[in-house]
């Protein structure tokens, strides 16, 4: 038996060759749908299931070890998409995403798919609007409202969760080299799948201003 992933509030464990157990606390209860329907459930617990699957491996290491194709990170940012959705439906949210905090699971008899594993830093939505109290700490893939915030109490929109998403998808696209400033030419880093509907999906997400930021795929 193998853990793979661990935190306050979730475990993944590799039990044998295509075996796996996800513990999850209440915090994901709004995530539980997306997980049966995508994984191979092969029996529930009280506080999780066991799964079947070929393989699953950290974003992280898939993305350093061959990168990730253009069908795979159409199918990341659809996953992630509706996994926000669905905890900006139960009125919380992240405010950031990881590579180490998201797995991309290969099954056997259904589409891969990618799901997210921590949800230790979630913050309560009001009128849209998130408070946030206490300092966090800071990693590439945050938006430009929470880069340049001076003090708190600190209230941010939403949305702001969709820049991160864009950033984390194009990073599997092509790896930033350089610092993500504002005048960043994001179009330029995505070039390579110009005119996709992945290529529009995303360059909406990291717009400036976060009542300009949308996250569809059409």
């Amino acid at each position: 038996m193998e853990i793979l992933y661990k935190t306050k509030k979730s475990q993944l464990k590799k039990i044998k060759a295509k075996n796996y157990s996800l513990t999850l606390d209440a915090d994901f209860r709004p995530l539980l749908s997306f997980y049966t329907k995508n994984l191979n459930v092969t029996k529930k617990t009280d506080n999780g299931f066991f799964f079947s699957a070929k393989n699953v491996v950290n974003l992280n290491k898939a993305n350093k070890k061959d990168g990730l194709s253009y069908k795979q990170c159409e199918l990341l940012f659809l996953n992630l998409k509706k996994q926000i959705e669905l905890l900006h439906n139960n009125d919380i949210s992240p405010i950031t995403l990881k590579e180490s905090e998201v797995y991309y699971v290969e099954n056997d008899n259904k589409p891969d798919c990618f799901i997210l594993l921590n949800l230790d830093n979630i913050y309560e939505i009001e009128k849209n609007n998130i408070q946030i109290l206490t300092p966090f700490y800071q990693h590439k893939f945050f938006s430009p409202e929470l880069k340049k915030f001076k003090s708190f109490p600190l209230s941010i929109t939403k949305r702001t969760i969709y820049y991160s998403l864009g950033l984390l998808v194009m990073n599997c696209l092509a790896q930033f080299e350089t610092k993500i400033v504002d005048d960043f030419r994001f179009n330029k880093h995505i070039e390579m799948i110009k005119e996709t509907k992945l290529y529009w999906a995303l360059l909406r997400l990291v717009e400036k201003e976060p009542q300009n930021r949308f996250c569809l795929f059409i």
